[in-house]
């Protein structure tokens, strides 16, 4: 894998910073291995939109957001709805990603909760199989949501979890791979999360009596969401199926959807 420098995750246009919410980014401005550039208001990644507020809610139409898509587990949305569920202006649709059981993944395993860094290091190849694992047996759940993604119509979208890192960043892997950016930009998508939760991270902390305020949001990305996690990932899918397109295929995927996709997301 070659370096990650994260110069176009950090593109000023990427993060939306609306008050609400931490991760709500942009899947624009990414370079492919062709020299194509990925379209701006097209797809953009989030985490949960329940704080998210009236004005941000308003912001997001106005940005052209026509469909969310809500990945989250059905507690998680019963005890943190989303704004958009009732909305007239937006198509809301939930798609269960991983599904109701309990799965490990720095989603399940809450960061503000543990007691130091330790614990969590230790569950980094756990996550890189949680990840594979989804995407061997959740193969339907991924295909419904691309295919939502491929439908004319529906995009601009945004697509959301708890906190837009592991759900929301496989889903962007599958975009991203199949419009021909390359993993380590993907990787990088991926790991700048660590730049938007480290304020979460930080008030969890606080509230167990740990004083990070000063941590980098380079170091809290190293332990939460490394690019060797999505790497990984990546990587498995290739030994496996052959290629992100590939997989897609495998799926159920037409080629008429990937090509939808293709022409939505490249300039």
């Amino acid at each position: 894998m070659g370096k990650i420098s994260y110069s176009q995750s950090l593109d000023p246009r990427r993060h939306l910073a609306l008050e609400g919410t931490r991760n709500i980014r942009d899947l624009g401005g990414y370079k492919t291995m062709d020299g194509r550039i990925t379209n701006w208001k097209t797809m953009l990644r989030a985490d949960n939109l329940e704080k998210l507020s009236i004005d941000g809610q308003k912001i997001l139409v106005k940005y052209g957001v026509k469909t969310v898509i809500d990945l989250r587990e059905t507690k998680e949305i019963m005890e943190s709805p989303n704004p958009f569920s009732k909305s007239n202006e937006v198509k809301y649709t939930h798609q269960n990603l991983i599904g109701d059981i309990p799965q490990i993944t720095s989603d399940t395993l809450d960061m503000s909760q543990t007691e130091g860094f330790d614990r969590y290091l230790g569950n980094i190849q756990s996550i890189i199989r949680s990840y594979c694992r989804y995407i061997d047996v959740r193969k339907g759940q991924f295909h419904e949501t691309l295919a939502t993604l491929a439908t004319p119509g529906v995009l601009p979208a945004l697509y959301h979890c708890n906190g837009g890192k592991d759900r929301t960043g496989l889903i962007s892997a599958l975009v991203l791979g199949l419009v021909g950016v390359p993993n380590e930009t993907i990787a990088e998508d991926y790991a700048i999360t660590g730049k938007y939760l480290l304020s979460r991270y930080i008030m969890g902390q606080a509230k167990i009596g740990n004083d990070v305020s000063n941590m980098p949001w380079e170091e809290y990305r190293d332990i939460a969401c490394p690019p060797t996690i999505m790497q990984a990932t990546l990587e498995y899918i290739q030994q496996t199926y052959g290629s992100v397109e590939k997989y897609v295929c495998n799926i159920g995927l037409s080629s008429e959807q990937i090509e939808n996709i293709r022409k939505a997301m490249l300039v």
